[in-house]
């Protein structure tokens, strides 16, 4: 009778033991796909973060280009005008004479530099 009790507390801790062992293991398991999804949660919010900062940054990239693209079209139409005026002036200035020294220039000559002065004052205006 002895013998039947040590053996049936013998398998009752064997079958404790191993139930132990089999939640043990099912706890461990549940554990590393609670584990897993956190991680994947981690790595897709990092994901819509760099998602969002890239979104951020093509913005500006087109705002900046935009911005580039506007200032080139002004600059091209204002030297456009101001190259016509200088390379009139530039004629002008050739066919004159030479002012002697301490001499003030004609009334033309002070003329042709203030149109000159003013156009320029114009075209630094628009900008």
């Amino acid at each position: 009778m002895i013998e039947l009790t040590a053996l049936r507390t013998a398998i009752a801790a064997a079958v404790t033991l191993l139930l132990a062992a089999v939640l043990f293991g099912a706890g461990w398991t549940i554990k590393g796909w609670k584990d897993e999804a956190e991680i994947a949660g981690l790595k897709t919010e990092q994901a819509n973060t760099a998602a969002a900062q890239a979104n951020a940054a093509l913005t500006d990239l087109t705002t900046a280009t935009t911005t580039i693209n506007e200032a080139a079209r002004r600059y091209g139409s204002v030297q456009s005008s101001l190259s016509a005026q200088i390379d009139d002036l530039k004629k002008e200035l050739q066919n004159e004479k030479p002012l002697p020294d301490g001499c003030s220039p004609d009334g033309k000559r002070s003329s042709t530099l203030n149109k000159a002065i003013d156009a320029t004052n114009a075209a630094a205006k628009k900008k």
